[in-house]
């Protein structure tokens, strides 16, 4: 990648934030492959080890590779936060035994997380495209239109 191509996608974090961040999720990723065979639900927990070291992935790399893998972890985070404002909904007072009022609090719960997380998620995987938008092309100072 040139500097042209570099200085076109946008910087969302300094490289030791990055670095940072890419190396706790490799180290949690890591980690949780390690203790995933002796736990009771090893499926869910290597999918969550999985969902680090994607992290880790994707502050490792640069460009489209980038936008992809943040594609990939921002529909995750849209899928979960659907699915919980879902279960919440459904699964509200009509449907279960508990008290009306531990149902609301559920689904009020929910609903932030949704808006506050859900919502940026689908954002951001529409204008990232899994990392197949186009990229913006720069403009030469010398050029007038």
């Amino acid at each position: 990648m040139d500097e042209t191509e570099e200085s076109t996608i946008p910087r969302s974090e300094s490289r030791a934030a990055r670095l940072l961040l890419g190396a706790a999720a490799g180290f949690f990723g890591v980690l949780i492959f390690i203790i995933t065979p002796g736990s009771p639900s090893p499926v869910s927990l290597a999918m969550f080890g999985m969902f680090c070291i994607v992290i880790a992935l994707a502050c490792a790399t640069r460009g489209r590779v980038r936008q992809f893998l943040g594609s990939v972890i921002a529909s995750v985070v849209f899928g979960l936060a659907l699915w919980y404002l879902w279960v919440t909904g459904v699964g509200g007072p009509v449907t279960t035994d508990r008290p009306i009022l531990l149902s609301l609090l559920s689904l009020l719960s929910a609903m932030p997380f949704f808006v506050c997380f859900g919502l940026p998620s689908a954002a951001y995987v529409v204008s990232a495209r899994f990392g197949f938008a186009r990229q913006p092309q720069p403009v030469a100072a010398n050029c007038q239109r």
